[in-house]
């Protein structure tokens, strides 16, 4: 395989990383307190706007260097 065409599926691959870690909701904050067998909890979803163009375009353009990498 051409470098080219590693670096488009390395890019593909992070791409759709990032969308399930997304989706997944490991971008979250949680915060709490336990007392015996009390316990207080928030949890506070971190908003990332740009995670999701960000994503969409690795894999795009991932995708378009494994294309030009193979011929």
């Amino acid at each position: 395989m051409k470098p080219q065409a590693v670096l488009g599926l390395v890019l593909v691959l992070a791409g759709v990383t990032l969308i399930v870690l997304q989706l997944s909701g490991v971008f979250v904050d949680r915060a709490g307190l336990e007392i015996g067998d009390l316990e207080i909890g928030v949890q506070a979803e971190q908003s990332l706007p740009w995670l999701p163009w960000v994503a969409g375009g690795g894999i795009v353009a991932g995708a378009l260097l494994m294309i030009t990498g193979r011929k």
